[in-house]
């Protein structure tokens, strides 16, 4: 039998034009096989809003501290006060893809994965979540995503 554990990864997207880090991380994953994402992505009043989920580099195992983050998965852009459900499941990518790395505060830097990517395979142990709210927005909107982590250990 497979066990589960779902978590939750909200935060309010920026009420303005710019990217900002809008939850705290997950974490716990790594013990898990395969992932289910949902997601209720609601675009901010008067812009676009991209969400970017991405993995946490463990530190080195010599202890060294990375403390760097990887794009992994890019939601298609969701238009002004628009409400989008998407759905997808971890897999194996044979496609290399460029990817946006960030220090563990992104400051202003926005995401380098193309929207509507996603890398696949294992996300490591932590996931967080990134918005970038486009030209025009004047408040933000509440975003969910639901992270299932599935292991067929019992």
């Amino acid at each position: 039998m497979a066990k589960f554990l779902t978590q939750i990864i909200t935060g309010t997207s920026p009420a303005a034009a710019g990217t900002a880090v809008i939850s705290n991380p997950i974490r716990g994953l790594g013990a898990f096989d395969w992932f289910t994402i949902d997601a209720i992505v609601i675009g901010g009043t008067g812009g676009t809003i991209d969400l970017t989920l991405q993995r946490k580099i463990q530190n080195l195992s010599d202890g060294t501290a990375v403390d760097l983050w990887i794009d992994w998965l890019h939601f298609p852009q969701v238009a002004a006060v628009t409400t989008t459900k998407f759905s997808v499941q971890t897999g194996v990518s044979t496609t290399i893809t460029t990817v946006g790395m960030q220090a563990e505060s992104p400051g202003t830097t926005a995401a380098t994965l193309a929207a509507n990517t996603f890398l696949g395979g294992h996300p490591g142990n932590e996931l967080r979540l990134l918005a970038t709210a486009g030209a025009g927005t004047s408040a933000g909107a509440t975003q969910t995503i639901y992270v299932t982590a599935w292991s067929m250990t019992k």
